[in-house]
């Protein structure tokens, strides 16, 4: 009785231990298995967000447009390559693009607001064009404000006399900005509403608690307190319609929509003898 009773206990007490070593690896797995996804979220994002080229082969002059160089140390330490190109208005436009290429991809928009009049000043994010560092969402912001510290007390423009056209990803950069300092009407083409909302659009199977990067540009537009302007098309291949009219019906100031057709990258130049128009009209009146 005993020496069954022993032999007995010996196998539950290997059983028990099985099941530990068992539960082990399987915990061991899943682990592994959350470790994956996360980092595979975080790659996916940075890889969805940001598309620098290093690059830079052409410059305004290509286009016979004046320009001065500029470098700006952001205070974390990238350098940010940046162009002023001169203009008679009093306004100034601060360009602040999307999230592929670099500046040496917008010179038709430089000649666009030039054509107008009006003098812009570029900069390119860190890690972008010759700028140096690794962008992110804080990172932008900084160099943002950079850029903003230059033209106001550099080249010493009032804060109102600074209009922030921001191009997809920098609508979400300028509308940070504009909710936090004073500036001039504000621009935004192409805007989305933030980066869960775009996740949920282009990738619905990944879950937005994973995502590092907000830009949550909806609710940053109850700070911004300056005329505004919504550029977006219909035909918007990337950055849905909807998106571009959900930002003007929240905005409680000033506004103006103007709906394009046309490709994400391509509809400001389909249209561009109209929206020269449009936007003369609107800064004259802002």
């Amino acid at each position: 009785m005993r020496f069954w009773a022993c032999r007995a206990g010996q196998s539950a007490d290997r059983m028990s231990l099985h099941g530990l070593r068992k539960a082990g690896r399987i915990m061991f797995y899943v682990i592994i298995a959350v470790i994956f996804i996360f980092l595979y979220a975080r790659v996916l994002e940075f890889r969805s967000l940001y598309f620098p080229y290093k690059d830079v082969s052409v410059d305004p002059s290509q286009i016979g447009l004046a320009f001065e160089t500029v470098t700006l140390v952001a205070p974390d330490g990238p350098r940010l390559s940046c162009w002023y190109v001169p203009g008679g208005a009093d306004k100034i436009v601060y360009f602040l693009h999307g999230n592929g290429g670099n500046i040496s991809h917008r010179l038709e928009k430089i000649r666009f607001f030039h054509d107008l009049g009006y003098p812009v000043f570029i900069l390119d994010y860190r890690g972008y064009g010759r700028s140096t560092g690794l962008p992110g969402e804080k990172g932008l912001y900084a160099d943002a404000r950079v850029g903003y510290d230059y033209l106001t007390k550099v080249r010493r423009f009032a804060p109102d006399r600074i209009v922030l056209y921001g191009e997809s990803l920098g609508s979400a950069v300028a509308v940070e900005l504009a909710s936090r300092l004073p500036t001039g009407p504000l621009i935004l083409e192409g805007a989305f509403t933030s980066v869960a909302g775009m996740s949920k659009h282009v990738y619905p199977f990944l879950p937005v608690f994973l995502l590092a990067s907000k830009y949550d540009t909806l609710h940053k537009m109850a700070g911004v307190a300056v005329p505004a302007m919504f550029i977006h098309s219909r035909n918007d291949e990337i950055v849905p319609f909807e998106m571009g009219r959900a930002l003007y019906e929240v905005y409680g100031g000033k506004k103006i929509f103007v709906a394009t057709t046309g490709g994400h990258n391509e509809h400001f130049m389909i249209h561009e003898g109209r929206l020269k128009d449009d936007v003369k009209r609107f800064l004259s009146e802002a």
